[in-house]
């Protein structure tokens, strides 16, 4: 049974991008809510079919100028009441700057990912660390560490990766704990889900993605097609890889940058994540070459896990995510990529189209006495129809994440700032449920085989977990 929160103000969407179209299509299942009191803006780019989408539901409809750091409090200023609930699902729109808005009319507030201005990224890999998710936690940790207690809800980064994917990790982590038979009760904060995870010798998580999905006619050169927002996925190729960094590596990557600032768990790299290969493991997929892509789990989860002894880190995992996208968003990256990141000719989502696949999406926990444990969903395309007609596999999973944020946002609506760590993991799994069954899980011997590298012979060989041998190529 999907829960029901009864709620009487206004509601706001913000995007109409493949996310927010699935969300105008699920809320009320969520929401008993006056249609009229929903509204969706967007900067005229919609359809006439995704406005008669919105409209055939009783839902508000507006259109804005795109917004800029100079312009989006006078553009959105109008559709911000007190006691509301904004939900940001927009792309190159400063996902804080927002957030603070939207606190600071009394509303509360979630979105799925951060983001910053157009204006304020800049092309050169070396000069973007002020744009690395690490430095938009801080950023975030610190415009919010003068909120009150009981001030308006606010989740950030709540999707599928990241979102329902840490939610994954400490459920991994019970559950391996219990096989392994060390489990005493279940954690209930983050020292002592930090101790959990040392004392069971986890020395390395991967959020594990492996996207199968696939059309029937092939791709076009000079098309880019992806499951998701084309425009998302190449920023993100073009942005630092980011890896939680653990306290039993050995060596620091080549090209990794400590941060100076901050709690200092995690690395950023002079490299984008679309140049970079690592191994990783899933149960269906099996070993994949997948890019080491930087994701707001990889920084938070590695916080979150960190023990501390007085002011001492005596034990930290390292975090990453490993991405195989969908066959054809995999070749449209390597063209933009050879392209020097040109914007390609086209651009297109792939839903209706699909024709067979699945998306792969869990947790690997890796170092333990056992080896390698996955815990995770696999939904396949005929599921997400099923659930969610007219949308594809990666897109329910990720609503998943945002529709159980909702809910629990409604439910709780003065607890202030939330990242996903701080939330309840069994009923935000179980929110999601629906989007993101069947989930499953299973050991695996598997480790990454060692590679020959420039720099092998200053890597420990005999410990496999250490991150040059999960590089591919070095």
């Amino acid at each position: 049974m999907e829960p029901v929160v009864s709620f009487n103000n206004k509601i706001v969407i913000l995007g109409l991008g493949t996310i927010a179209q699935c969300l105008v299509d699920v809320i009320d299942r969520h929401i008993k809510c006056p249609p009229g009191n929903i509204t969706v803006i967007e900067p005229g780019e919609a359809s006439i079919e995704d406005i008669e989408a919105i409209q055939k539901k009783g839902f508000r409809y507006a259109i804005c100028r795109k917004l800029t750091k100079s312009n989006f409090v006078n553009e959105l200023n109008n559709y911000l009441t007190k006691d509301g609930l904004f939900v940001n699902l927009t792309c190159s729109v400063d996902s804080i700057n927002l957030m603070e808005l939207v606190h600071a009319k009394g509303m509360m507030y979630v979105d799925s990912s951060f983001e910053i201005w157009d204006e304020e990224q800049v092309d050169n890999v070396e000069d973007m660390q002020h744009q690395t998710l690490y430095a938009l936690h801080n950023r975030a940790r610190e415009v919010s560490k003068d909120w009150s207690s009981d001030s308006p809800t606010a989740i950030t980064n709540h999707g599928a990766n990241p979102g329902i994917v840490n939610h994954f990790a400490k459920a991994a982590l019970v559950e391996l704990s219990k096989n392994l038979g060390i489990l005493e009760q279940i954690p209930e904060n983050r020292q002592q889900w930090a101790a959990l995870a040392k004392k069971a010798s986890v020395k390395v998580i991967h959020i594990s993605e492996r996207d199968s999905q696939v059309e029937g006619a092939p791709k076009p050169v000079g098309e880019f097609r992806n499951t998701w927002s084309p425009v998302a996925y190449m920023d993100e190729a073009d942005s630092p890889v980011e890896i939680g960094w653990g306290t039993h590596e050995s060596q620091l990557p080549r090209y990794a940058k400590q941060h100076q600032e901050g709690p200092g768990n995690s690395l950023y790299f002079h490299r984008c994540g679309g140049e970079i290969f690592v191994k990783s493991w899933l149960p269906q997929a099996g070993q994949i070459h997948g890019y080491l892509m930087p994701h707001s789990e990889c920084v938070t989860l590695s916080d979150y896990f960190t023990l501390y002894e007085g002011t001492e880190i005596i034990y930290r995992p390292t975090v990453k995510f490993a991405y195989l996208p969908a066959p054809d968003a995999f070749v449209s990256l390597h063209e933009y990529m050879m392209g020097d990141s040109e914007p390609p000719a086209k651009i297109k989502v792939m839903k209706n189209d699909i024709v067979a696949g699945a998306d792969e999406l869990g947790v690997l926990l890796l170092g333990h006495d056992k080896r390698a444990f996955w815990y995770g969903s696999r939904v396949d395309i005929e599921r997400s129809r099923e659930v969610v007609p007219g949308h594809n596999a990666t897109t329910v999973q990720v609503i998943g994440g945002v529709v159980s944020a909702i809910v629990w946002c409604l439910n709780n609506p003065r607890v202030g700032y939330c990242e996903t760590e701080s939330l309840p993991y069994q009923k935000m799994l179980a929110i999601a449920e629906p989007y993101i069954t069947p989930m499953f899980q299973t050991f695996s011997d598997w480790t990454p085989s060692p590679v020959e590298t420039e720099s092998t012979d200053k890597v420990d060989s005999r410990d496999p977990w250490q991150f040059q041998h999960f590089l591919v190529g070095g």
